[in-house]
């Protein structure tokens, strides 16, 4: 039996901040013709759409210490990607071993940066080898 992501959930405390955050600043395409009222589904350039869901709070969980990113966005060119969103006030995390001011970092996968959304969700962006 093979298995296959079908849905990326981001849980998120507002929908209308949540919405300007990922389509605004960051660029992702909202759904229209997909959203359902009080949520919001993202296209992306895969086959897996990333719906932004409501939830009453958000989770405490720290990055790095007991929880990991919730989404890994593949781009071409980190340092780009890095510049433009640092213009748009993206909160980044700098990778403690980051040998340069971005904190961007290398890992076995390539160049990373994690940054947080409005919710404190944290996601990174990784520019494989």
């Amino acid at each position: 039996m093979k298995f296959n992501p079908a849905i990326i959930q981001i849980n998120i405390t507002d929908l209308e901040i949540a919405k300007s955050f990922y389509g605004e600043t960051l660029g992702f395409e909202i759904d229209h013709e997909k959203s359902l009222d009080g949520v919001c589904l993202l296209k992306s350039d895969g086959d897996i759409p990333i719906l932004l869901y409501p939830v009453p709070q958000k989770s405490n969980s720290q990055y790095g210490e007991n929880a990991g990113p919730v989404l890994v966005i593949e781009v071409a060119d980190i340092f780009k990607v890095y510049k433009d969103w640092k213009k748009k006030d993206v909160q980044f995390i700098p990778v403690p071993w980051s040998e340069d001011e971005t904190g961007i970092g290398g890992c076995p996968f390539g160049l990373f940066i994690a940054f947080k959304d409005p919710d404190g969700n944290v996601h990174e962006i990784l520019q494989p080898h």
